[in-house]
């Protein structure tokens, strides 16, 4: 392999658009690509990009991982809570997540989930950095800049690669999630000493604090909650946002992937509320719909995804409604206050929502 001015670490479309906007430099980039073992895999519309943007197979390397919440042990366990739920009891809080358990049974499964998890992560944290190992040796190899989405499964590898420079960016609605933008004043080492003083401190091997300390900037699309942080920069740059091919009188709804029982209702009082408008539905790429969507919903329009929403609307222009009904989409970040796209959170409408199934 020829030596590369930059490396990325890749694991969905979203993290090659946000790339895309900050560093043009696609022949000069090396691409690893974390393809997630057990989950709904991005690889084919990554690969589907690379095509778009002229990247050679030579331009990067494949590394399989695994992510708790995609390993098959975990989905049974998720997927037995839903079943235990009696949707029509339980109360939800603003962000539609459970607000009261069912039963004291139902407690003592989640706490039983949460032990399971605190021995996982450790136990990732060494299978992921060993298959990292074993299929690229970066040591090998020396970059004058590293561009990386500081995500604590990403971030486990940075003592595997040779670089001068070291620029973060987004990876999606994890910046806001987790709060980096607030723990971050310039040093990579600010994020890690955050992690290792969370959840995901079992991802993050110990000797990483300190470690890190030279000075970096963090590209994002959430600027504007932090003004006056010189270290935080804007990441909109190659996006036209007033050029949309937009449809009047039509509403599209983003999915927040939730439980199938919580989606089919909100879908239908959205119907309810919205019924003079056409309505469109883009699943959430991790979302696996029921095979009983069309039957239940006939006069939604299933919108297929090419790339990922920032790419499909923003670059290829795909017909974007005028109204948009999201859950925290890191889409609706893109989209600039100038453009006539309104946006509904659904927190917005929520008082007209009924659980019950």
């Amino acid at each position: 392999m020829k030596n590369f001015k930059n490396i990325v670490f890749v694991s969905k479309p979203l993290d090659i658009v946000n790339y895309n906007s900050i560093c043009l430099e696609h022949k000069n980039t090396f691409f690893v690509i974390f393809y997630y073992l057990f989950s709904h895999s991005n690889k084919e519309t990554i690969f589907d990009l690379f095509k778009r943007l002229n990247i050679s197979y030579e331009q990067y390397q494949i590394v399989p991982q695994f992510d708790l919440y995609s390993l098959p042990l975990i989905k049974r366990l998720m997927l037995k809570r839903e079943k235990k739920i009696d949707f029509s009891k339980v109360e939800f809080d603003k962000n539609l997540r459970i607000k009261t358990e069912e039963s004291i049974s139902q407690s003592i499964y989640l706490k039983s989930v949460k032990f399971t998890s605190f021995f996982l992560y450790g136990f990732l944290r060494i299978l992921n950095r060993f298959f990292f190992s074993y299929y690229f040796k970066f040591k090998k190899y020396s970059f004058f800049n590293f561009y990386i989405d500081p995500h604590p499964y990403k971030l486990m590898h940075i003592d595997y690669v040779s670089y001068k420079n070291i620029i973060l960016f987004d990876g999606g609605r994890s910046t806001l999630s987790f709060k980096l933008l607030k723990s971050f004043q310039g040093l990579l080492n600010d994020i890690i000493v955050f992690y290792r003083n969370s959840k995901y401190k079992f991802l993050i091997p110990k000797q990483f604090e300190n470690k890190f300390k030279n000075k970096t900037i963090f590209y994002t699309n959430y600027k504007e909650n932090y003004p006056n942080n010189k270290s935080v920069k804007d990441l909109k740059m190659i996006y036209d946002y007033l050029n949309l091919n937009i449809i009047n009188d039509s509403i599209l709804i983003l999915s927040g992937n939730f439980p199938y029982l919580i989606t089919k209702q909100l879908i239908y009082n959205i119907e309810k509320e919205f019924k003079h408008l056409k309505i469109y539905y883009r699943k959430h790429p991790r979302e696996k719909l029921s095979n009983n969507f069309n039957k239940d919903f006939p006069n939604i329009i299933l919108v297929k995804s090419i790339i990922s929403a920032e790419y499909d609307y923003l670059i290829l222009k795909m017909k974007l409604p005028i109204n948009i009904i999201h859950w925290n989409s890191s889409f609706v970040s893109f989209l600039s206050p100038k453009s006539k796209i309104k946006k509904i959170h659904y927190s917005q409408i929520e008082k007209n929502f009924n659980y019950s199934s």
